[in-house]
């Protein structure tokens, strides 16, 4: 979590609205409570409570088995296969924020059918940040049914920030080439 935050810290411009989906949407709040150049957030089923959250989905025993072992294969459903999933995970999560403050205009995409994430769990988070918006919707999530509604949101939160496009973006083939810097 720390190399990913650092990673993206060198990325963020001036004005910035960081756009992030549950893990990413939790790096995103924790980026944003620390970095005064992120203007606004738009998150997707943010998981917040990460290490807490694992914790409790796979017991005490498991984390234990875990932490001694040093990894744990698990599926990906974005990779081929079982992945290596170090206990430094874990380790690092547990240093920080669970739910990090919303101190810049956030709007929250939330499933109210997601088993991963919480809506409930978001819901309060929400309530708790006056800078929050929460949008909850008949979905899961993958939000796939609702991504008309999170691209909506970025843009609003772009016109609400008041921020101008890239006078020279960049193409997706550089920013990729950049990360791997």
């Amino acid at each position: 979590m720390s190399r990913a935050l650092a990673l993206a810290k060198r990325h963020v411009r001036e004005r910035t609205v960081v756009i992030g989906s549950s893990f990413g949407g939790y790096l995103a709040s924790l980026l944003a409570a620390k970095d005064d150049r992120i203007k606004g957030l738009v998150l997707m089923a943010p998981a917040f409570d990460f290490a807490e959250r694992f914790e409790a989905r796979y017991g005490g025993h498991a984390v234990r088995m875990w932490e001694e072992a040093g990894f744990v294969e698990v599926e990906h459903y974005g990779m081929p296969g079982m992945q290596r999933l170090s206990f430094d995970l874990m380790r690092d999560a547990r240093t920080h924020a669970s739910r990090p403050p919303l101190r810049v205009p956030t709007y929250i995409l939330q499933g109210r059918r997601d088993d991963v994430v919480s809506p409930t769990m978001v819901e309060e988070v929400a309530r708790a940040n006056a800078k929050a918006e929460l949008d909850l919707v008949d979905d899961d999530h993958g939000l796939v049914a609702s991504s008309d509604r999170a691209l909506a949101a970025a843009l609003a939160m772009v016109e609400r920030v008041g921020l101008e496009p890239d006078p020279a973006p960049r193409d997706v083939a550089s920013i990729l080439a950049s990360l791997d810097a």
